[in-house]
């Protein structure tokens, strides 16, 4: 068996992460959290999140690298969003790293666009487990992104592994 030394560091950031940003929520405030506040702590980083999950749905939920290469750019001119700036190096650093870290983004191959970046649907179970454990903290997080990404027309999302919409 492989052995993989980041997942740990990962694990042990996404703990932590969480952790301070759950604590002094109550339950309805966490199930009403965006996703991009579940995941980040920084507001920049967070806006930068929530323009590009905006523009990945606008795109039927799926990118190929050379748009979201332009995304990038036009966000670091502030073309996108009036008054609101980020690096390049930053979103691909930062934001589009975590999210294909923990899976909310992931790349497969589409036969006339080639590599594409597409929004997969978490798998979430019927029943809700205890919140205050960890799994109780990634059923909230998985369960915020399959809402935002389920409000928009478009189903080219890559459903998760239990059924419809990821049950």
């Amino acid at each position: 068996m492989r052995s993989y030394p980041h997942f740990h560091r990962l694990e042990a950031l996404w703990s932590l992460r969480t952790m301070r940003s759950f604590r002094g929520h109550s339950r309805q405030d966490l199930v009403k959290g965006e996703i991009s506040e579940l995941l980040f702590r920084h507001r920049k980083t967070q806006q930068a999140c929530r323009i590009f999950l905006d523009w990945l749905k606008g795109e039927a939920s799926e990118a190929t690298p050379k748009e979201v290469s332009q995304f990038a750019r036009d966000l670091q001119a502030g073309r996108i969003v009036k008054g609101f700036t980020y690096q390049r190096r930053v979103f691909y650093a930062t934001v589009l790293k975590t999210l294909m870290s923990f899976g909310f983004v992931g790349k497969a191959t589409r036969y006339r666009k080639g590599i594409v970046y597409l929004a997969v649907l978490q798998p979430v179970p019927k029943r809700l487990p205890l919140l205050t454990t960890w799994v109780g903290f990634s059923y909230l997080v998985a369960e915020a992104w399959n809402r935002d990404m389920l409000s928009v027309p478009g189903d080219t999302a890559i459903e998760g592994f239990g059924g419809e919409n990821g049950r």
